[in-house]
């Protein structure tokens, strides 16, 4: 988890191969080889194909930026109008919450709008009170119908750990990026109240 931007933006920053900031005579091969232009060509692609994995790793899908509409956003029923599936997006001043207390039969989901390689969440809690869900679940389906919930490495359902205020975001990436079209998120434990606030962290997989 990070709670910083600086690890981030050094971890997917480009260090200069591809926009030409590392000079050419920074950049030697094998003296056997009499033209250095075909492995100056894959380093340039493998600087490229390294650097979209990292991007798509922190890359977020929409729920902040609303890139992801409204009707995209479903989730059991709401507590009131006030916490709408559609208002559960991260860094709004809104939040999601459902009615029912009963954990079994609460969750929010998110329709990405088309395939897509998930790498990770983040979420937050409710922006004006102290509520927030300390621990959650993902399930991920493709066709809205079929869900799997995503595992530990034992086998069991993975146990994220959430929130510990109501402001500050909590990033979880996926030990295995997975590749679906509908995230859902299910609250199991909380503060107060199992408020969230989400992200989904990915990119279409048409761009990898």
């Amino acid at each position: 988890m990070f709670f910083f931007r600086s690890p981030d933006f050094c971890r997917t920053r480009w260090m200069g191969m591809s926009t030409g900031t590392i000079p050419d005579g920074s950049i030697t091969s094998s003296s056997g080889l009499r033209n250095s232009v075909p492995v100056l060509a894959l380093v340039l692609i493998l600087n490229v194909v390294f650097r979209s994995l990292d991007f798509c790793r922190t890359r977020r899908m929409g729920m902040s930026t609303r890139v992801i509409p409204d009707d995209s956003v479903t989730s059991a029923t709401p507590y009131d109008h006030r916490f709408v599936a559609a208002n559960g997006r991260f860094g709004t001043n809104r939040s999601w919450l459902a009615r029912s207390m009963n954990m079994d039969a609460v969750w929010l989901k998110v329709d990405l709008g088309q395939e897509s390689r998930v790498y990770g969440v983040i979420t937050q809690g409710r922006p004006d009170y102290g509520q927030w869900a300390r621990t959650y679940k993902l399930s991920f389906s493709m066709d809205g119908g079929n869900w799997t919930t995503y595992a530990d490495t034992d086998g069991s359902d993975k146990l994220f750990q959430g929130n510990y205020d109501r402001s500050s975001p909590v990033y979880n990436f996926l030990d295995s990026p997975v590749t679906t079209r509908h995230v859902q998120f299910h609250p199991r434990t909380y503060q107060s109240r199992p408020v969230m606030r989400v992200e989904v962290l990915g990119c279409p997989t048409e761009l990898l």
